[in-house]
């Protein structure tokens, strides 16, 4: 792996020098086309989303779990759904056929821009895929990285993450059991967060009743409740040695 001159790149875009860092991550994957780290780093210089993409997917394509790869490319997606293309005329469909908004005639496919011609009357319109289509994809992703997330105890980010997947579908189950456990594990000795991962449990079990998924997390949960009020004791019981050993002598 030639560590060496991805550092160099990296050191190049933090001190704000994109093109010679773009150029460094370019020639370090002439040699070496499955370097992760360098597409990341190509990831961060280039500018366009479309080419972001295909830097986190070649990511994807070399290694599947890479988290931060999914996570980019979730937020890219995400992106995409929210941006608004003012000068684009509405496209009616019925089913997967387009219609020109301007004569009605059936329109061909889009090229790869999303770019669609009506040959009758020549109205270009711009096509974007159906909301509900790009919203389930991203709550699969969201899924994936929220999981990988509570894999490695990054529990502020599955909380995050849980979260995106319920604006855009409040009955799901995953992603309130993610919530109730990432919500269990963020709390400290002033704030005790059981009752309110309960709360999220409890919603999910109203979702899939008899989903087993349900009561091997209560347990679960329960279980670490006991653990961290053991904790808390031997804390107490250690801090009062201290204070009566300082007295004491």
């Amino acid at each position: 792996m030639d560590n060496a001159n991805v550092q160099t790149g990296i050191e190049y875009y933090k001190s704000g020098n994109k093109t010679g860092a773009l150029q460094i991550f370019l020639e370090v994957l002439k040699r070496e086309p499955n370097n992760e780290v360098a597409w990341l780093g190509l990831a961060a210089c280039v500018d366009k989303p479309e080419q972001k993409k295909d830097c986190f997917h070649k990511v994807l394509s070399i290694n599947p779990n890479n988290a931060v790869a999914q996570k980019a490319l979730a937020e890219l997606e995400l992106q995409a759904v929210t941006v608004t293309v003012s000068d684009t005329k509405p496209i009616h469909q019925s089913g997967t056929v387009l219609k020109c908004p301007s004569c009605g005639s059936v329109m061909g496919k889009p090229d790869h821009t999303g770019l669609v011609q009506c040959g009758y009357c020549g109205t270009t319109i711009t096509y974007h895929p159906p909301v509900e289509k790009v919203e389930r994809k991203n709550i699969e992703r969201f899924l994936e990285i929220c999981k990988a997330a509570l894999d490695g105890s990054n529990y502020d980010e599955a909380l995050q993450y849980s979260n995106k997947v319920l604006e855009i579908d409040p009955e799901n189950f995953n992603a309130w059991i993610y919530k109730a456990i990432s919500t269990f594990w963020q709390t400290t000795v002033a704030n005790n967060r059981y009752d309110e991962a309960m709360g999220y449990l409890n919603r999910a079990e109203l979702i899939e009743k008899d989903n087993p998924l349900v009561q091997e997390t209560r347990d679960s949960l329960k279980r670490s409740q006991v653990q961290w009020f053991l904790h808390l004791g031997e804390q107490e019981i250690e801090n009062g040695w201290k204070i009566y050993n300082i007295y004491a002598t």
